[in-house]
């Protein structure tokens, strides 16, 4: 993770709304050079064949879902820059690639403005935040944060962009209105990613080299607690009153779990085992479920939120990482 290609491309897909509990899940398969759109319920998935390796997703309003990854024939760890951006539509059902233009840098996770008018995507290769208008598909600003900036989060207010730097072991917390980072909070060993709590006081932070979670106290800037988890912990989502972990491990030691934590305490609830590499970790709308991404296994599970099982398993494409639920 720590050598990913320095280059990226951003992808946006037109789609077509849904109802909460019916709407697709969409993954990005690194390993295999597609997008997949998964219905959860029924399991069917159709993929969207791409020049490059998609790392992560996430949704924009209008429809839009974005995407970036790194071009496959450069070796998906490893390259110089030439960070891109395409666009695709739905067209008959299926996903078709629009147009495609250059981002630059070294990128890891995207996240929309709830405007669909801005994308902050984490550039690796210049330990920044680049800052893309979706609408005249240019990189505005690149925003210096701390050392190879991974996972990133917009506050619920959409004030604050939260970015997990796994060399600085901190996290940057970024004014989005004047574009400039205003702290940088120790955490831990190799943070990943972050989730904020849906009333915005605390963040979650995956802590990659320690088996843990953090807790973030945002008023105090401080850590609140830390949690023992699975192994390679990655993704996280807050779900209410609880934090969802995928824990990953390691391509030789794969963990094949997700830790359920209380957010208040960061006591645990529940393990819950699902396929091989749990490493992307999305809600659904109406907050019941969690859709993890089994890297190793090319399939997400689907997690009850209640009963804390896994009550389904789809196939989707080859290496999956990111998920978004819209």
């Amino acid at each position: 993770m720590l050598a990913r290609l320095l280059s990226s491309t951003l992808i946006l897909v037109a789609v077509a709304a849904a109802p909460a509990m019916a709407g697709p899940v969409f993954v990005a398969d690194e390993g295999g050079q597609t997008i997949t759109t998964l219905d959860p319920v029924s399991g069917k998935a159709q993929q969207l064949a791409l020049s490059f390796a998609p790392h992560n997703v996430d949704a924009a309003p209008g429809g839009l879902v974005l995407a970036v990854g790194v071009p496959a024939h450069e070796g998906g760890h490893a390259g110089m820059p030439a960070g891109r951006m395409v666009t695709a539509s739905e067209r008959d059902g299926a996903l078709a690639v629009k147009d495609e233009f250059e981002i630059g840098g070294h990128p890891a996770h995207v996240v929309p403005d709830h405007e669909g008018r801005l994308a902050y995507v984490t550039d690796a290769a210049a330990d920044a935040v680049a800052v893309i208008d979706l609408g005249s598909k240019r990189v505005v600003a690149r925003i210096p944060v701390g050392r190879y900036p991974h996972g990133l989060r917009l506050s619920p207010d959409e004030s604050t962009l939260a970015v997990a730097n796994m060399k600085s072991g901190t996290v940057s917390l970024v004014d989005v209105a004047s574009r400039k980072q205003v702290a940088a909070i120790p955490v831990g060993t190799a943070p990943v990613q972050v989730a904020f709590a849906p009333d915005g006081t605390k963040l979650y932070v995956s802590l990659n080299g320690e088996n843990k979670v953090a807790a973030v106290d945002l008023a105090l800037r401080k850590t609140a607690w830390t949690a023992p988890v699975g192994r390679g912990p990655v993704q996280l989502a807050a779900a209410g009153q609880r934090v969802v972990v995928a824990n990953q491990g390691n391509a030789k030691s794969p963990d094949n779990t997700v830790s359920v934590l209380d957010a208040a305490s960061g006591s645990a609830v529940a393990t819950v085992i699902v396929g091989k590499g749990a490493h992307g970790v999305a809600l659904a709308p109406d907050g019941g479920r969690a859709f993890v991404t089994d890297t190793y296994e090319d399939t997400v599970s689907v997690v009850d939120l209640d009963s804390l099982k896994e009550v389904a398993r789809h196939r989707v494409g080859k290496g999956p990482n990111g998920i978004v639920a819209p």
